[in-house]
C-alpha cells in the first residue's frame, strides 16, 4: 500500500495488524501451534516493527515491549536464543534478528537488540540477500540513543506455566512441557 500509494491496502494491513497484536500471548510471543517457537518470533516482530513505524500506535509499542521481554527470557549469555529443536529446526548459534530495530524504543531494548545483532554477525556462517536486507533494515530503523551496560539475567525466568529457564554463572538449563518450545 505504501509503495503503490494505495490507501485501501494500507487500511487492510492496519486492520490486520490491530487484530494480530491482540493475539500476542502475555509472555510476548505469537504462538505457532501450541506455543512459542523460539527465535522464529522475530519474523512476527519484523512485521509489528514495520507497522509501528507507519502508524505509531500504543498497542504496537506494548506488543514490542512484550516481545523484548520474551527474547530477553529465551536468550543465552552469548545472545543466541533457545530454539525449537526438531526435524525442521536444528539448534545453532545463529540468531535470527529480523525486526530487532523494533526493540530500540528503550535503552534496555536498544542495548539488547544491538548485542543480539552483533552475535548474529559473529556467528553467521553465511549471509543471504534476505539476511543482508534484514540487517540493513535494522541499521536504518534502529532508534539512536543511550546504550546501557548490559547485564545478563541469572536465576529463573518463566514463560507462562509451561517453560522455565534456569541460569547460574555460565550454565543454563531449559525445561518445557510445551511440545513446541
Amino acid at each position: 500500500g505504501v509503495i503503490f500509494k494505495n490507501n485501501y491496502w494500507k487500511s487492510l494491513a492496519e486492520n490486520f495488524m490491530d487484530k494480530f497484536v491482540a493475539f500476542q500471548s502475555e509472555d510476548g510471543y505469537w504462538a505457532e501451534g501450541h506455543g512459542p517457537v523460539g527465535q522464529y518470533c522475530s519474523t512476527t516482530l519484523a512485521g509489528v516493527a514495520r507497522m509501528n513505524r507507519l502508524y505509531k500506535k500504543e498497542k504496537y509499542n506494548v506488543a514490542l515491549l512484550k516481545t523484548f521481554q520474551y527474547f530477553y527470557k529465551i536468550s543465552y549469555p552469548d545472545f543466541s536464543f533457545v530454539e525449537l529443536t526438531d526435524k525442521r529446526n536444528h539448534y545453532n548459534k545463529f540468531t535470527l534478528t529480523w525486526g530487532f530495530h523494533g526493540l530500540s524504543d528503550t535503552p534496555e531494548g536498544r542495548t539488547f537488540a544491538l548485542k543480539a545483532i552483533e552475535a548474529n554477525l559473529i556467528n553467521a556462517k553465511e549471509f543471504t540477500g534476505e539476511g543482508c536486507a534484514r540487517l540493513l533494515e535494522n541499521y536504518v530503523y534502529m532508534k539512536r540513543g543511550p546504550i546501557k551496560t548490559y547485564k545478563n539475567w541469572s536465576g529463573k525466568q518463566f514463560l507462562g506455566n509451561h517453560s522455565v529457564f534456569i541460569r547460574k554463572n555460565t550454565w543454563q538449563i531449559n525445561y518445557s512441557v510445551n511440545p513446541v518450545v
